[in-house]
Parts: structure tokens; C-alpha cells; sequence
């Protein structure tokens, strides 16, 4: 029986380190891990059935039966109580702490560890307790089960760090056990608790909404667009700030979203807060993020002050812990400048769409029109300026220059109330290919000496075009003379 239960054991051994090991490697890097997280694991020698002198035997510290685990609580002196409740299926959560859930590698060790928390060298008898840092332990650990407790108290490393000075409560002996196994089962709450969130998938991102103190910033929808001239190139539009909406660079959007595929790492957790004042997250300061995705994935975050050192601090919403520290540059999506992701396009209409244009510009006056017969699939098309019968590669290439035109800036709107009566210097009308009463209308107005600002379909005046723009769609018309 010794031999098979020595078996037993070493073949535990094994599934806990490989346990450890997938606990240690998947965890980003951390800036100071605390010193008796479980990532020292890796560093520690392990020291298993074949190292201990032959005919050993082991006396196993936690003989109570875990099939009636209750709770474990563990108490770091002087730093952090916690206790953790079997929950589901071989996972723990974490008693009075809403918001905190175990690494599933964590719950697995801890676990092993129960079983494991054996020792084969008894270093004393109870005398001299101070050489192995016993007479003022370290931290205590508290197994209930049913109506069998057990205390831990943790002591000091053994001089070569392989080991830890361990006494029960009802026994006067100091033993020496493994250090991964004492490091797991006295491990801080920091080392062991989940410490991403839960990752979005971006691809089937369906929108962002970012406010402040109630007032929309920005709001970005995977939009079918209802306009017949939208070429349909763009599966997201802003529909705020812009009226109408404006497609949405998706490459761009999406590199910045690309962190969120792995969860967002949470470098410090604050359980308790005094007041979410101070980290800019109350209800005057915060920023409101809400990411949603057709799956069901997403995340709703309250976004406050940012430290010295680049991070942010955040807090998911509806909550009032934990407060979180998570990079700044990982949220960075709260942050952008809705043009700088806007489509830079004036306004992008394609040719399919219409059967004609209208163009004014001052004396300059053009009509564009393409005239469809045959097979409607497949018709022959024959192209006029002006009812004069035109080369299609010559109607095509002006075509080119229309809708060419891109925007360079958001307007200030104080400087486009001073405009607000003004007539057009460019009104350019499209008109649609099915129907001639839907149209299309694309209007420049006043703004400075360099500029002009774009109004579509009678919407907000928002971007700017500069005015040499307009200068090289006159001059390109040249080529009709």
C-alpha cells in the first residue's frame, strides 16, 4: 500500500507542475511581481519523490477529506485577507469580493496543492520556532471541511529556497514542504486571480459608443447604409458626430482594436475603494465605453484618471469594484479623434448608381449623363457633357475628379454660423440611376480664405475641403472645350 500510494503521489507531482507551468507561462509580464506569487514557481527547484532518502515517508499536512471542502482562508499578515469557496466545477470563488474570479491553472494547482501539502523531514519539534520564521509567521492558511479545520502558518524558506517552514495548529512539529506547493496554497490574491478581461471578438463587432457625463463623443455602428448612392465599400459608419453618417476607416479601427481580441491585462486591482472620485471615475468625470459584438461578447467600462506611467484606471459599469489599472494605450479607442478614422472621401458615389450629374460652380455649369439601353444586366452605355456625345474614358476620367475630392479637417462651427446664410460656391447634384426624383446633392460653402465646408443631402456642416480642390475640378473641365 505505501508503494502505491508513493506512486499515487509522484504521478500528482507531475499533473501539478505541468499545472504550474501553464499557470506561470500564460500570464503577460508583470512590472514587480509580489514575491510569493505563483510565477517564483518557475524559478523554484522542485524537488519530487526521488530526491527525498530512501524508505522517507510522507506525512501529509492536510488529512482532512476535500470532497467536504467548505472554505480556504488565507491570511497574509499585515497585506490582504481572503477566503475562497469551491464553486462549479474544480474552481473557487472568492467570498465578499464581487468582481473577482480564479484562473482556472490557479484553481487546478490550489487543488493539487491540497492533496500534495505532504513533507518528509520534520525539522523540529516545536523548540526554537524563531530560526524558521514560526514564532511570527508569514501568513495563515485555514482549511474547513465539514466539521474537520486545519491551520496552516507559513515560515521562512529553507537556506537553498526549495522548501518552506510549515507547522499545523494542532501540531507542535516544523516541517519542511515543497516551496511550489506551500507558494500556491499561501499565494496572493493578486498572483491567482483572473487578470484579463474578457476578450471581444472583433469581428463581429457591432458597435462602440464612447460619452462623457452623458454627452456623446462618438458613436460607431456596423451600418447598412439605406443611401442608393453608397457604393458600399465601408461596413461601419460614425453616426454621431456626423449627419450624415460617415463611413469609417475599418483598418485603422480595427489595429486599434486588435488588443481586445486577448482580454485587456489588469496590472492592479483596488477591492475597496474609499471614493471613485479620486480615480476620476465618478459620474462627473468618467468616460463611458460600451463595445458590443453580434456574438455577445463586449465590454461596458467607466474610464478615469491615467497615471504618470501610462496607465489607466477603469471600472466595468453598473459596479463599484474593483477598480482596475490597465494600460492607457489599451482603451486608446475612447480616446480618437472621430475624423482621423472618418473615410477621407467628400463624398463617394458610385458611377453605377446614377444616371446623371448636375455641376455648378460659379459660370461653370456641367451635365453629366449616361444614357443605358439593351439588357438591363448588361447594357450598352453611351456618355454626354452637356447632350454632347463623349469618349468614355474621357467621362469616366472627369468622373474620377468629382469624386475624388477629400476632406481635410473639422470644422469650427462658430466660423460656419458666420456662413450659415450664405449660397454655395459648389453645388454638384447626382441623380440616381432608377429613379430621377432621388438625388444626391453635394454643396461647399464659405469658410476662410483657404477653405470651404462640405454639406451633404442638407446634413451638418462638418469637414473642411480646401479650395484648391474646387480650383482643380474647374481646371479639369477644361478638357470638354
Amino acid at each position: 500500500m505505501k508503494k502505491t500510494r508513493l506512486l499515487i503521489i509522484a504521478a500528482a507531482v507531475v499533473i501539478l507542475l505541468i499545472a504550474v507551468y501553464i499557470l506561470v507561462t500564460r500570464e503577460p509580464k508583470e512590472p514587480e511581481p509580489d514575491p510569493v506569487e505563483i510565477s517564483e514557481l518557475e524559478e523554484t527547484p522542485v524537488v519530487v519523490e526521488d530526491e527525498a532518502p530512501r524508505g522517507s515517508v510522507f506525512i501529509s499536512l492536510v488529512d482532512i477529506d476535500l470532497d467536504n471542502l467548505e472554505t480556504i482562508e488565507v491570511d497574509r499578515v499585515g497585506e490582504e485577507q481572503y477566503t475562497l469557496i469551491p464553486f462549479g466545477s474544480g474552481t473557487f470563488k472568492i467570498a465578499d469580493t464581487p468582481g473577482v474570479s480564479l484562473m482556472e491553472s490557479a484553481a487546478q494547482s490550489i487543488r493539487f496543492s491540497l492533496i500534495l501539502f505532504t513533507s518528509t523531514d520534520i525539522v523540529s519539534e516545536g523548540e526554537n520556532l524563531a530560526d524558521f520564521g514560526l514564532d511570527e509567521p508569514e501568513a495563515y492558511c485555514t482549511i474547513n471541511a465539514g466539521e474537520e479545520k486545519i491551520v496552516l502558518a507559513l515560515g521562512d524558506r529553507s537556506p537553498n529556497g526549495s522548501a518552506r517552514y510549515i507547522m499545523r495548529n494542532d501540531d507542535p512539529k516544523v516541517y519542511l514542504v515543497q516551496s511550489y506547493l506551500a507558494d500556491t496554497l499561501f499565494a496572493s490574491l493578486y498572483s491567482i486571480r483572473e487578470k484579463t478581461l474578457s476578450p471581444v471578438n472583433v469581428s463581429a463587432l457591432s458597435s462602440i459608443s464612447v460619452s462623457e457625463n452623458g454627452d456623446p463623443i462618438y458613436t460607431i455602428v456596423r451600418y447598412t447604409s439605406e443611401d442608393p448612392f453608397d457604393p458600399g465599400l465601408f461596413p461601419f459608419y460614425f453616426t454621431f458626430p456626423y449627419d450624415p453618417p460617415q463611413g469609417v476607416n475599418d483598418s485603422k479601427l480595427f489595429e486599434t482594436l486588435e488588443i481586445l481580441q486577448s482580454g485587456l491585462f489588469i496590472y492592479e486591482f483596488i477591492d475597496s475603494p474609499v471614493s471613485l472620485e479620486e480615480y476620476g471615475l465618478d459620474t462627473l468625470q468618467a468616460v463611458d465605453l460600451e463595445i458590443s459584438a453580434e456574438d455577445g461578447t463586449g465590454l461596458h467600462l467607466l474610464l478615469g484618471n491615467t497615471t504618470e506611467d501610462g496607465k489607466r484606471y477603469i471600472l466595468r459599469a453598473g459596479t463599484a469594484a474593483p477598480v482596475m489599472l490597465v494600460s492607457a494605450l489599451d482603451v486608446a479607442i475612447a480616446d480618437i479623434f472621430p475624423f482621423r478614422y472618418a473615410e477621407s472621401f467628400a463624398a463617394l458615389v458610385g458611377i453605377d448608381t446614377i444616371r446623371g450629374y448636375v455641376l455648378q460652380v460659379g459660370d461653370l455649369l456641367i451635365e453629366g449623363r449616361i444614357q443605358r439601353t439593351g439588357d438591363a444586366e448588361d447594357p450598352e452605355e453611351e456618355y454626354f457633357i452637356n447632350d454632347q456625345k463623349i469618349e468614355e474614358d474621357i467621362f469616366k476620367d472627369y468622373y474620377q475628379v468629382l469624386i475624388g475630392r477629400m476632406v481635410e479637417g473639422d470644422a469650427e462651427s462658430g466660423v460656419v454660423e458666420q456662413f450659415i446664410d450664405s449660397k454655395p460656391v459648389l453645388h454638384l447634384q447626382y441623380i440616381n440611376r432608377d429613379d430621377e426624383s432621388v438625388v444626391k446633392d453635394i454643396e461647399l460653402y464659405p469658410y476662410n480664405d483657404d477653405y470651404y465646408v462640405l454639406q451633404i443631402d442638407g446634413g451638418n456642416r462638418r469637414f473642411l475641403v480646401g479650395q484648391y480642390q474646387v480650383d482643380y475640378i474647374v481646371e479639369q473641365a477644361e478638357m470638354f472645350d
